[in-house]
């Protein structure tokens, strides 16, 4: 084994600024090397251009549940690469079997020394909003069937909510291998992160000592957009089709859901939340997450 050898393993959440982080890394890379830093940004289908992300790595599982594996070359994939290495994957957000967490960390520890893993948590009546819109675009089954919205800014609360939304749950599944304090907690908030911008925060908190310029991705839709969207990926147009039709929607407002709606949705995960505070002392926040409902209207749009 080389020694010395540092690991920074980003696993997500979606819709936390990860593209913006990803796309961050990638257009650095030379920086990065210079830092003695690898972004591991190789497609798994070696005939494919580099990516900006280590998604093509984890594999969902079959059935109707979502859920994903990660693949077991993707460890020997990061053998040869020189010195330390970053890996940036929001799909490690879908792995909920301890059991894929305990075999991927026994093959990390053969090769790194030092592994941090990074993460972004976002309130989860945000998250489930702005995660639903997103599987209003072109192939994002996978958030159009975990929330199953139909049409809904937020979809109803169930139990199977829990495996992605539960964060105390599902990162302390990822602490219990990894340990706690291999562990970087971080709430995807502006007045939270670091100059208010995720890839300032992603540097400050990995100790990255050079400039990574910010960049902005994945702004979410519109009411329009949304609604359309979700139709569209129901009939299967074509991605030239849905691009077509997407320019001639009304891009003015959210789909947001009534402000009790949000609260009540909220409610499910707050003990789970303070949980989570409380083991890893992430947030002044008692609760992890300021409790300020007032963006949503009193009816929703």
């Amino acid at each position: 084994m080389v020694s010395s050898r540092k690991l920074i393993l980003h696993i997500g959440c979606h819709k936390t600024g990860s593209s913006s982080i990803q796309k961050a890394l990638y257009d650095s890379r030379p920086a990065l090397e210079g830092a003695g830093f690898v972004y591991f940004c190789r497609h798994r289908n070696d005939k494919l251009p580099p990516i900006r992300n280590a998604n093509s790595w984890l594999q969902f599982r079959d059935g109707d549940a979502v859920e994903c594996d990660i693949r077991r070359d993707l460890a020997p994939a990061l053998v040869d690469l020189p010195g330390n290495v970053i890996v940036s994957a929001e799909h490690f957000s879908w792995v909920f079997d301890p059991a894929e967490i305990a075999a991927f960390h026994e093959q990390l520890r053969a090769i790194f020394d030092d592994i941090r893993v990074v993460v972004y948590v976002r309130r989860q009546d945000k998250q489930a909003v702005s995660h639903y819109q997103q599987g209003s675009e072109f192939r994002a089954f996978a958030a159009a069937r975990y929330y199953d919205g139909h049409y809904r800014a937020l979809p109803a609360y169930r139990e199977e909510l829990r495996d992605y939304l539960d964060y105390a749950r599902r990162l302390g599944r990822w602490a219990d291998v990894f340990g706690d304090d291999s562990m970087d907690i971080r709430v995807f908030d502006r007045e939270c992160l670091h100059q208010g911008d995720v890839v300032a925060d992603f540097r400050a908190v990995t100790g990255l000592d050079l400039e990574i310029p910010a960049a902005r991705m994945n702004e979410s839709r519109s009411f329009e957009q949304t609604k359309l969207g979700h139709l569209m990926n129901e009939q299967k147009l074509s991605r030239r089709l849905r691009k077509a039709l997407l320019q001639h929607t009304d891009q003015a407002g959210k789909l947001l859901p009534a402000r009790a709606d949000a609260r009540s949705f909220y409610q499910q995960f707050r003990d789970s939340n303070q949980q989570l505070n409380e083991r890893f002392n992430i947030s002044p926040q008692p609760t992890l997450f300021a409790e300020d409902f007032s963006m949503y209207p009193e009816v929703p749009c």
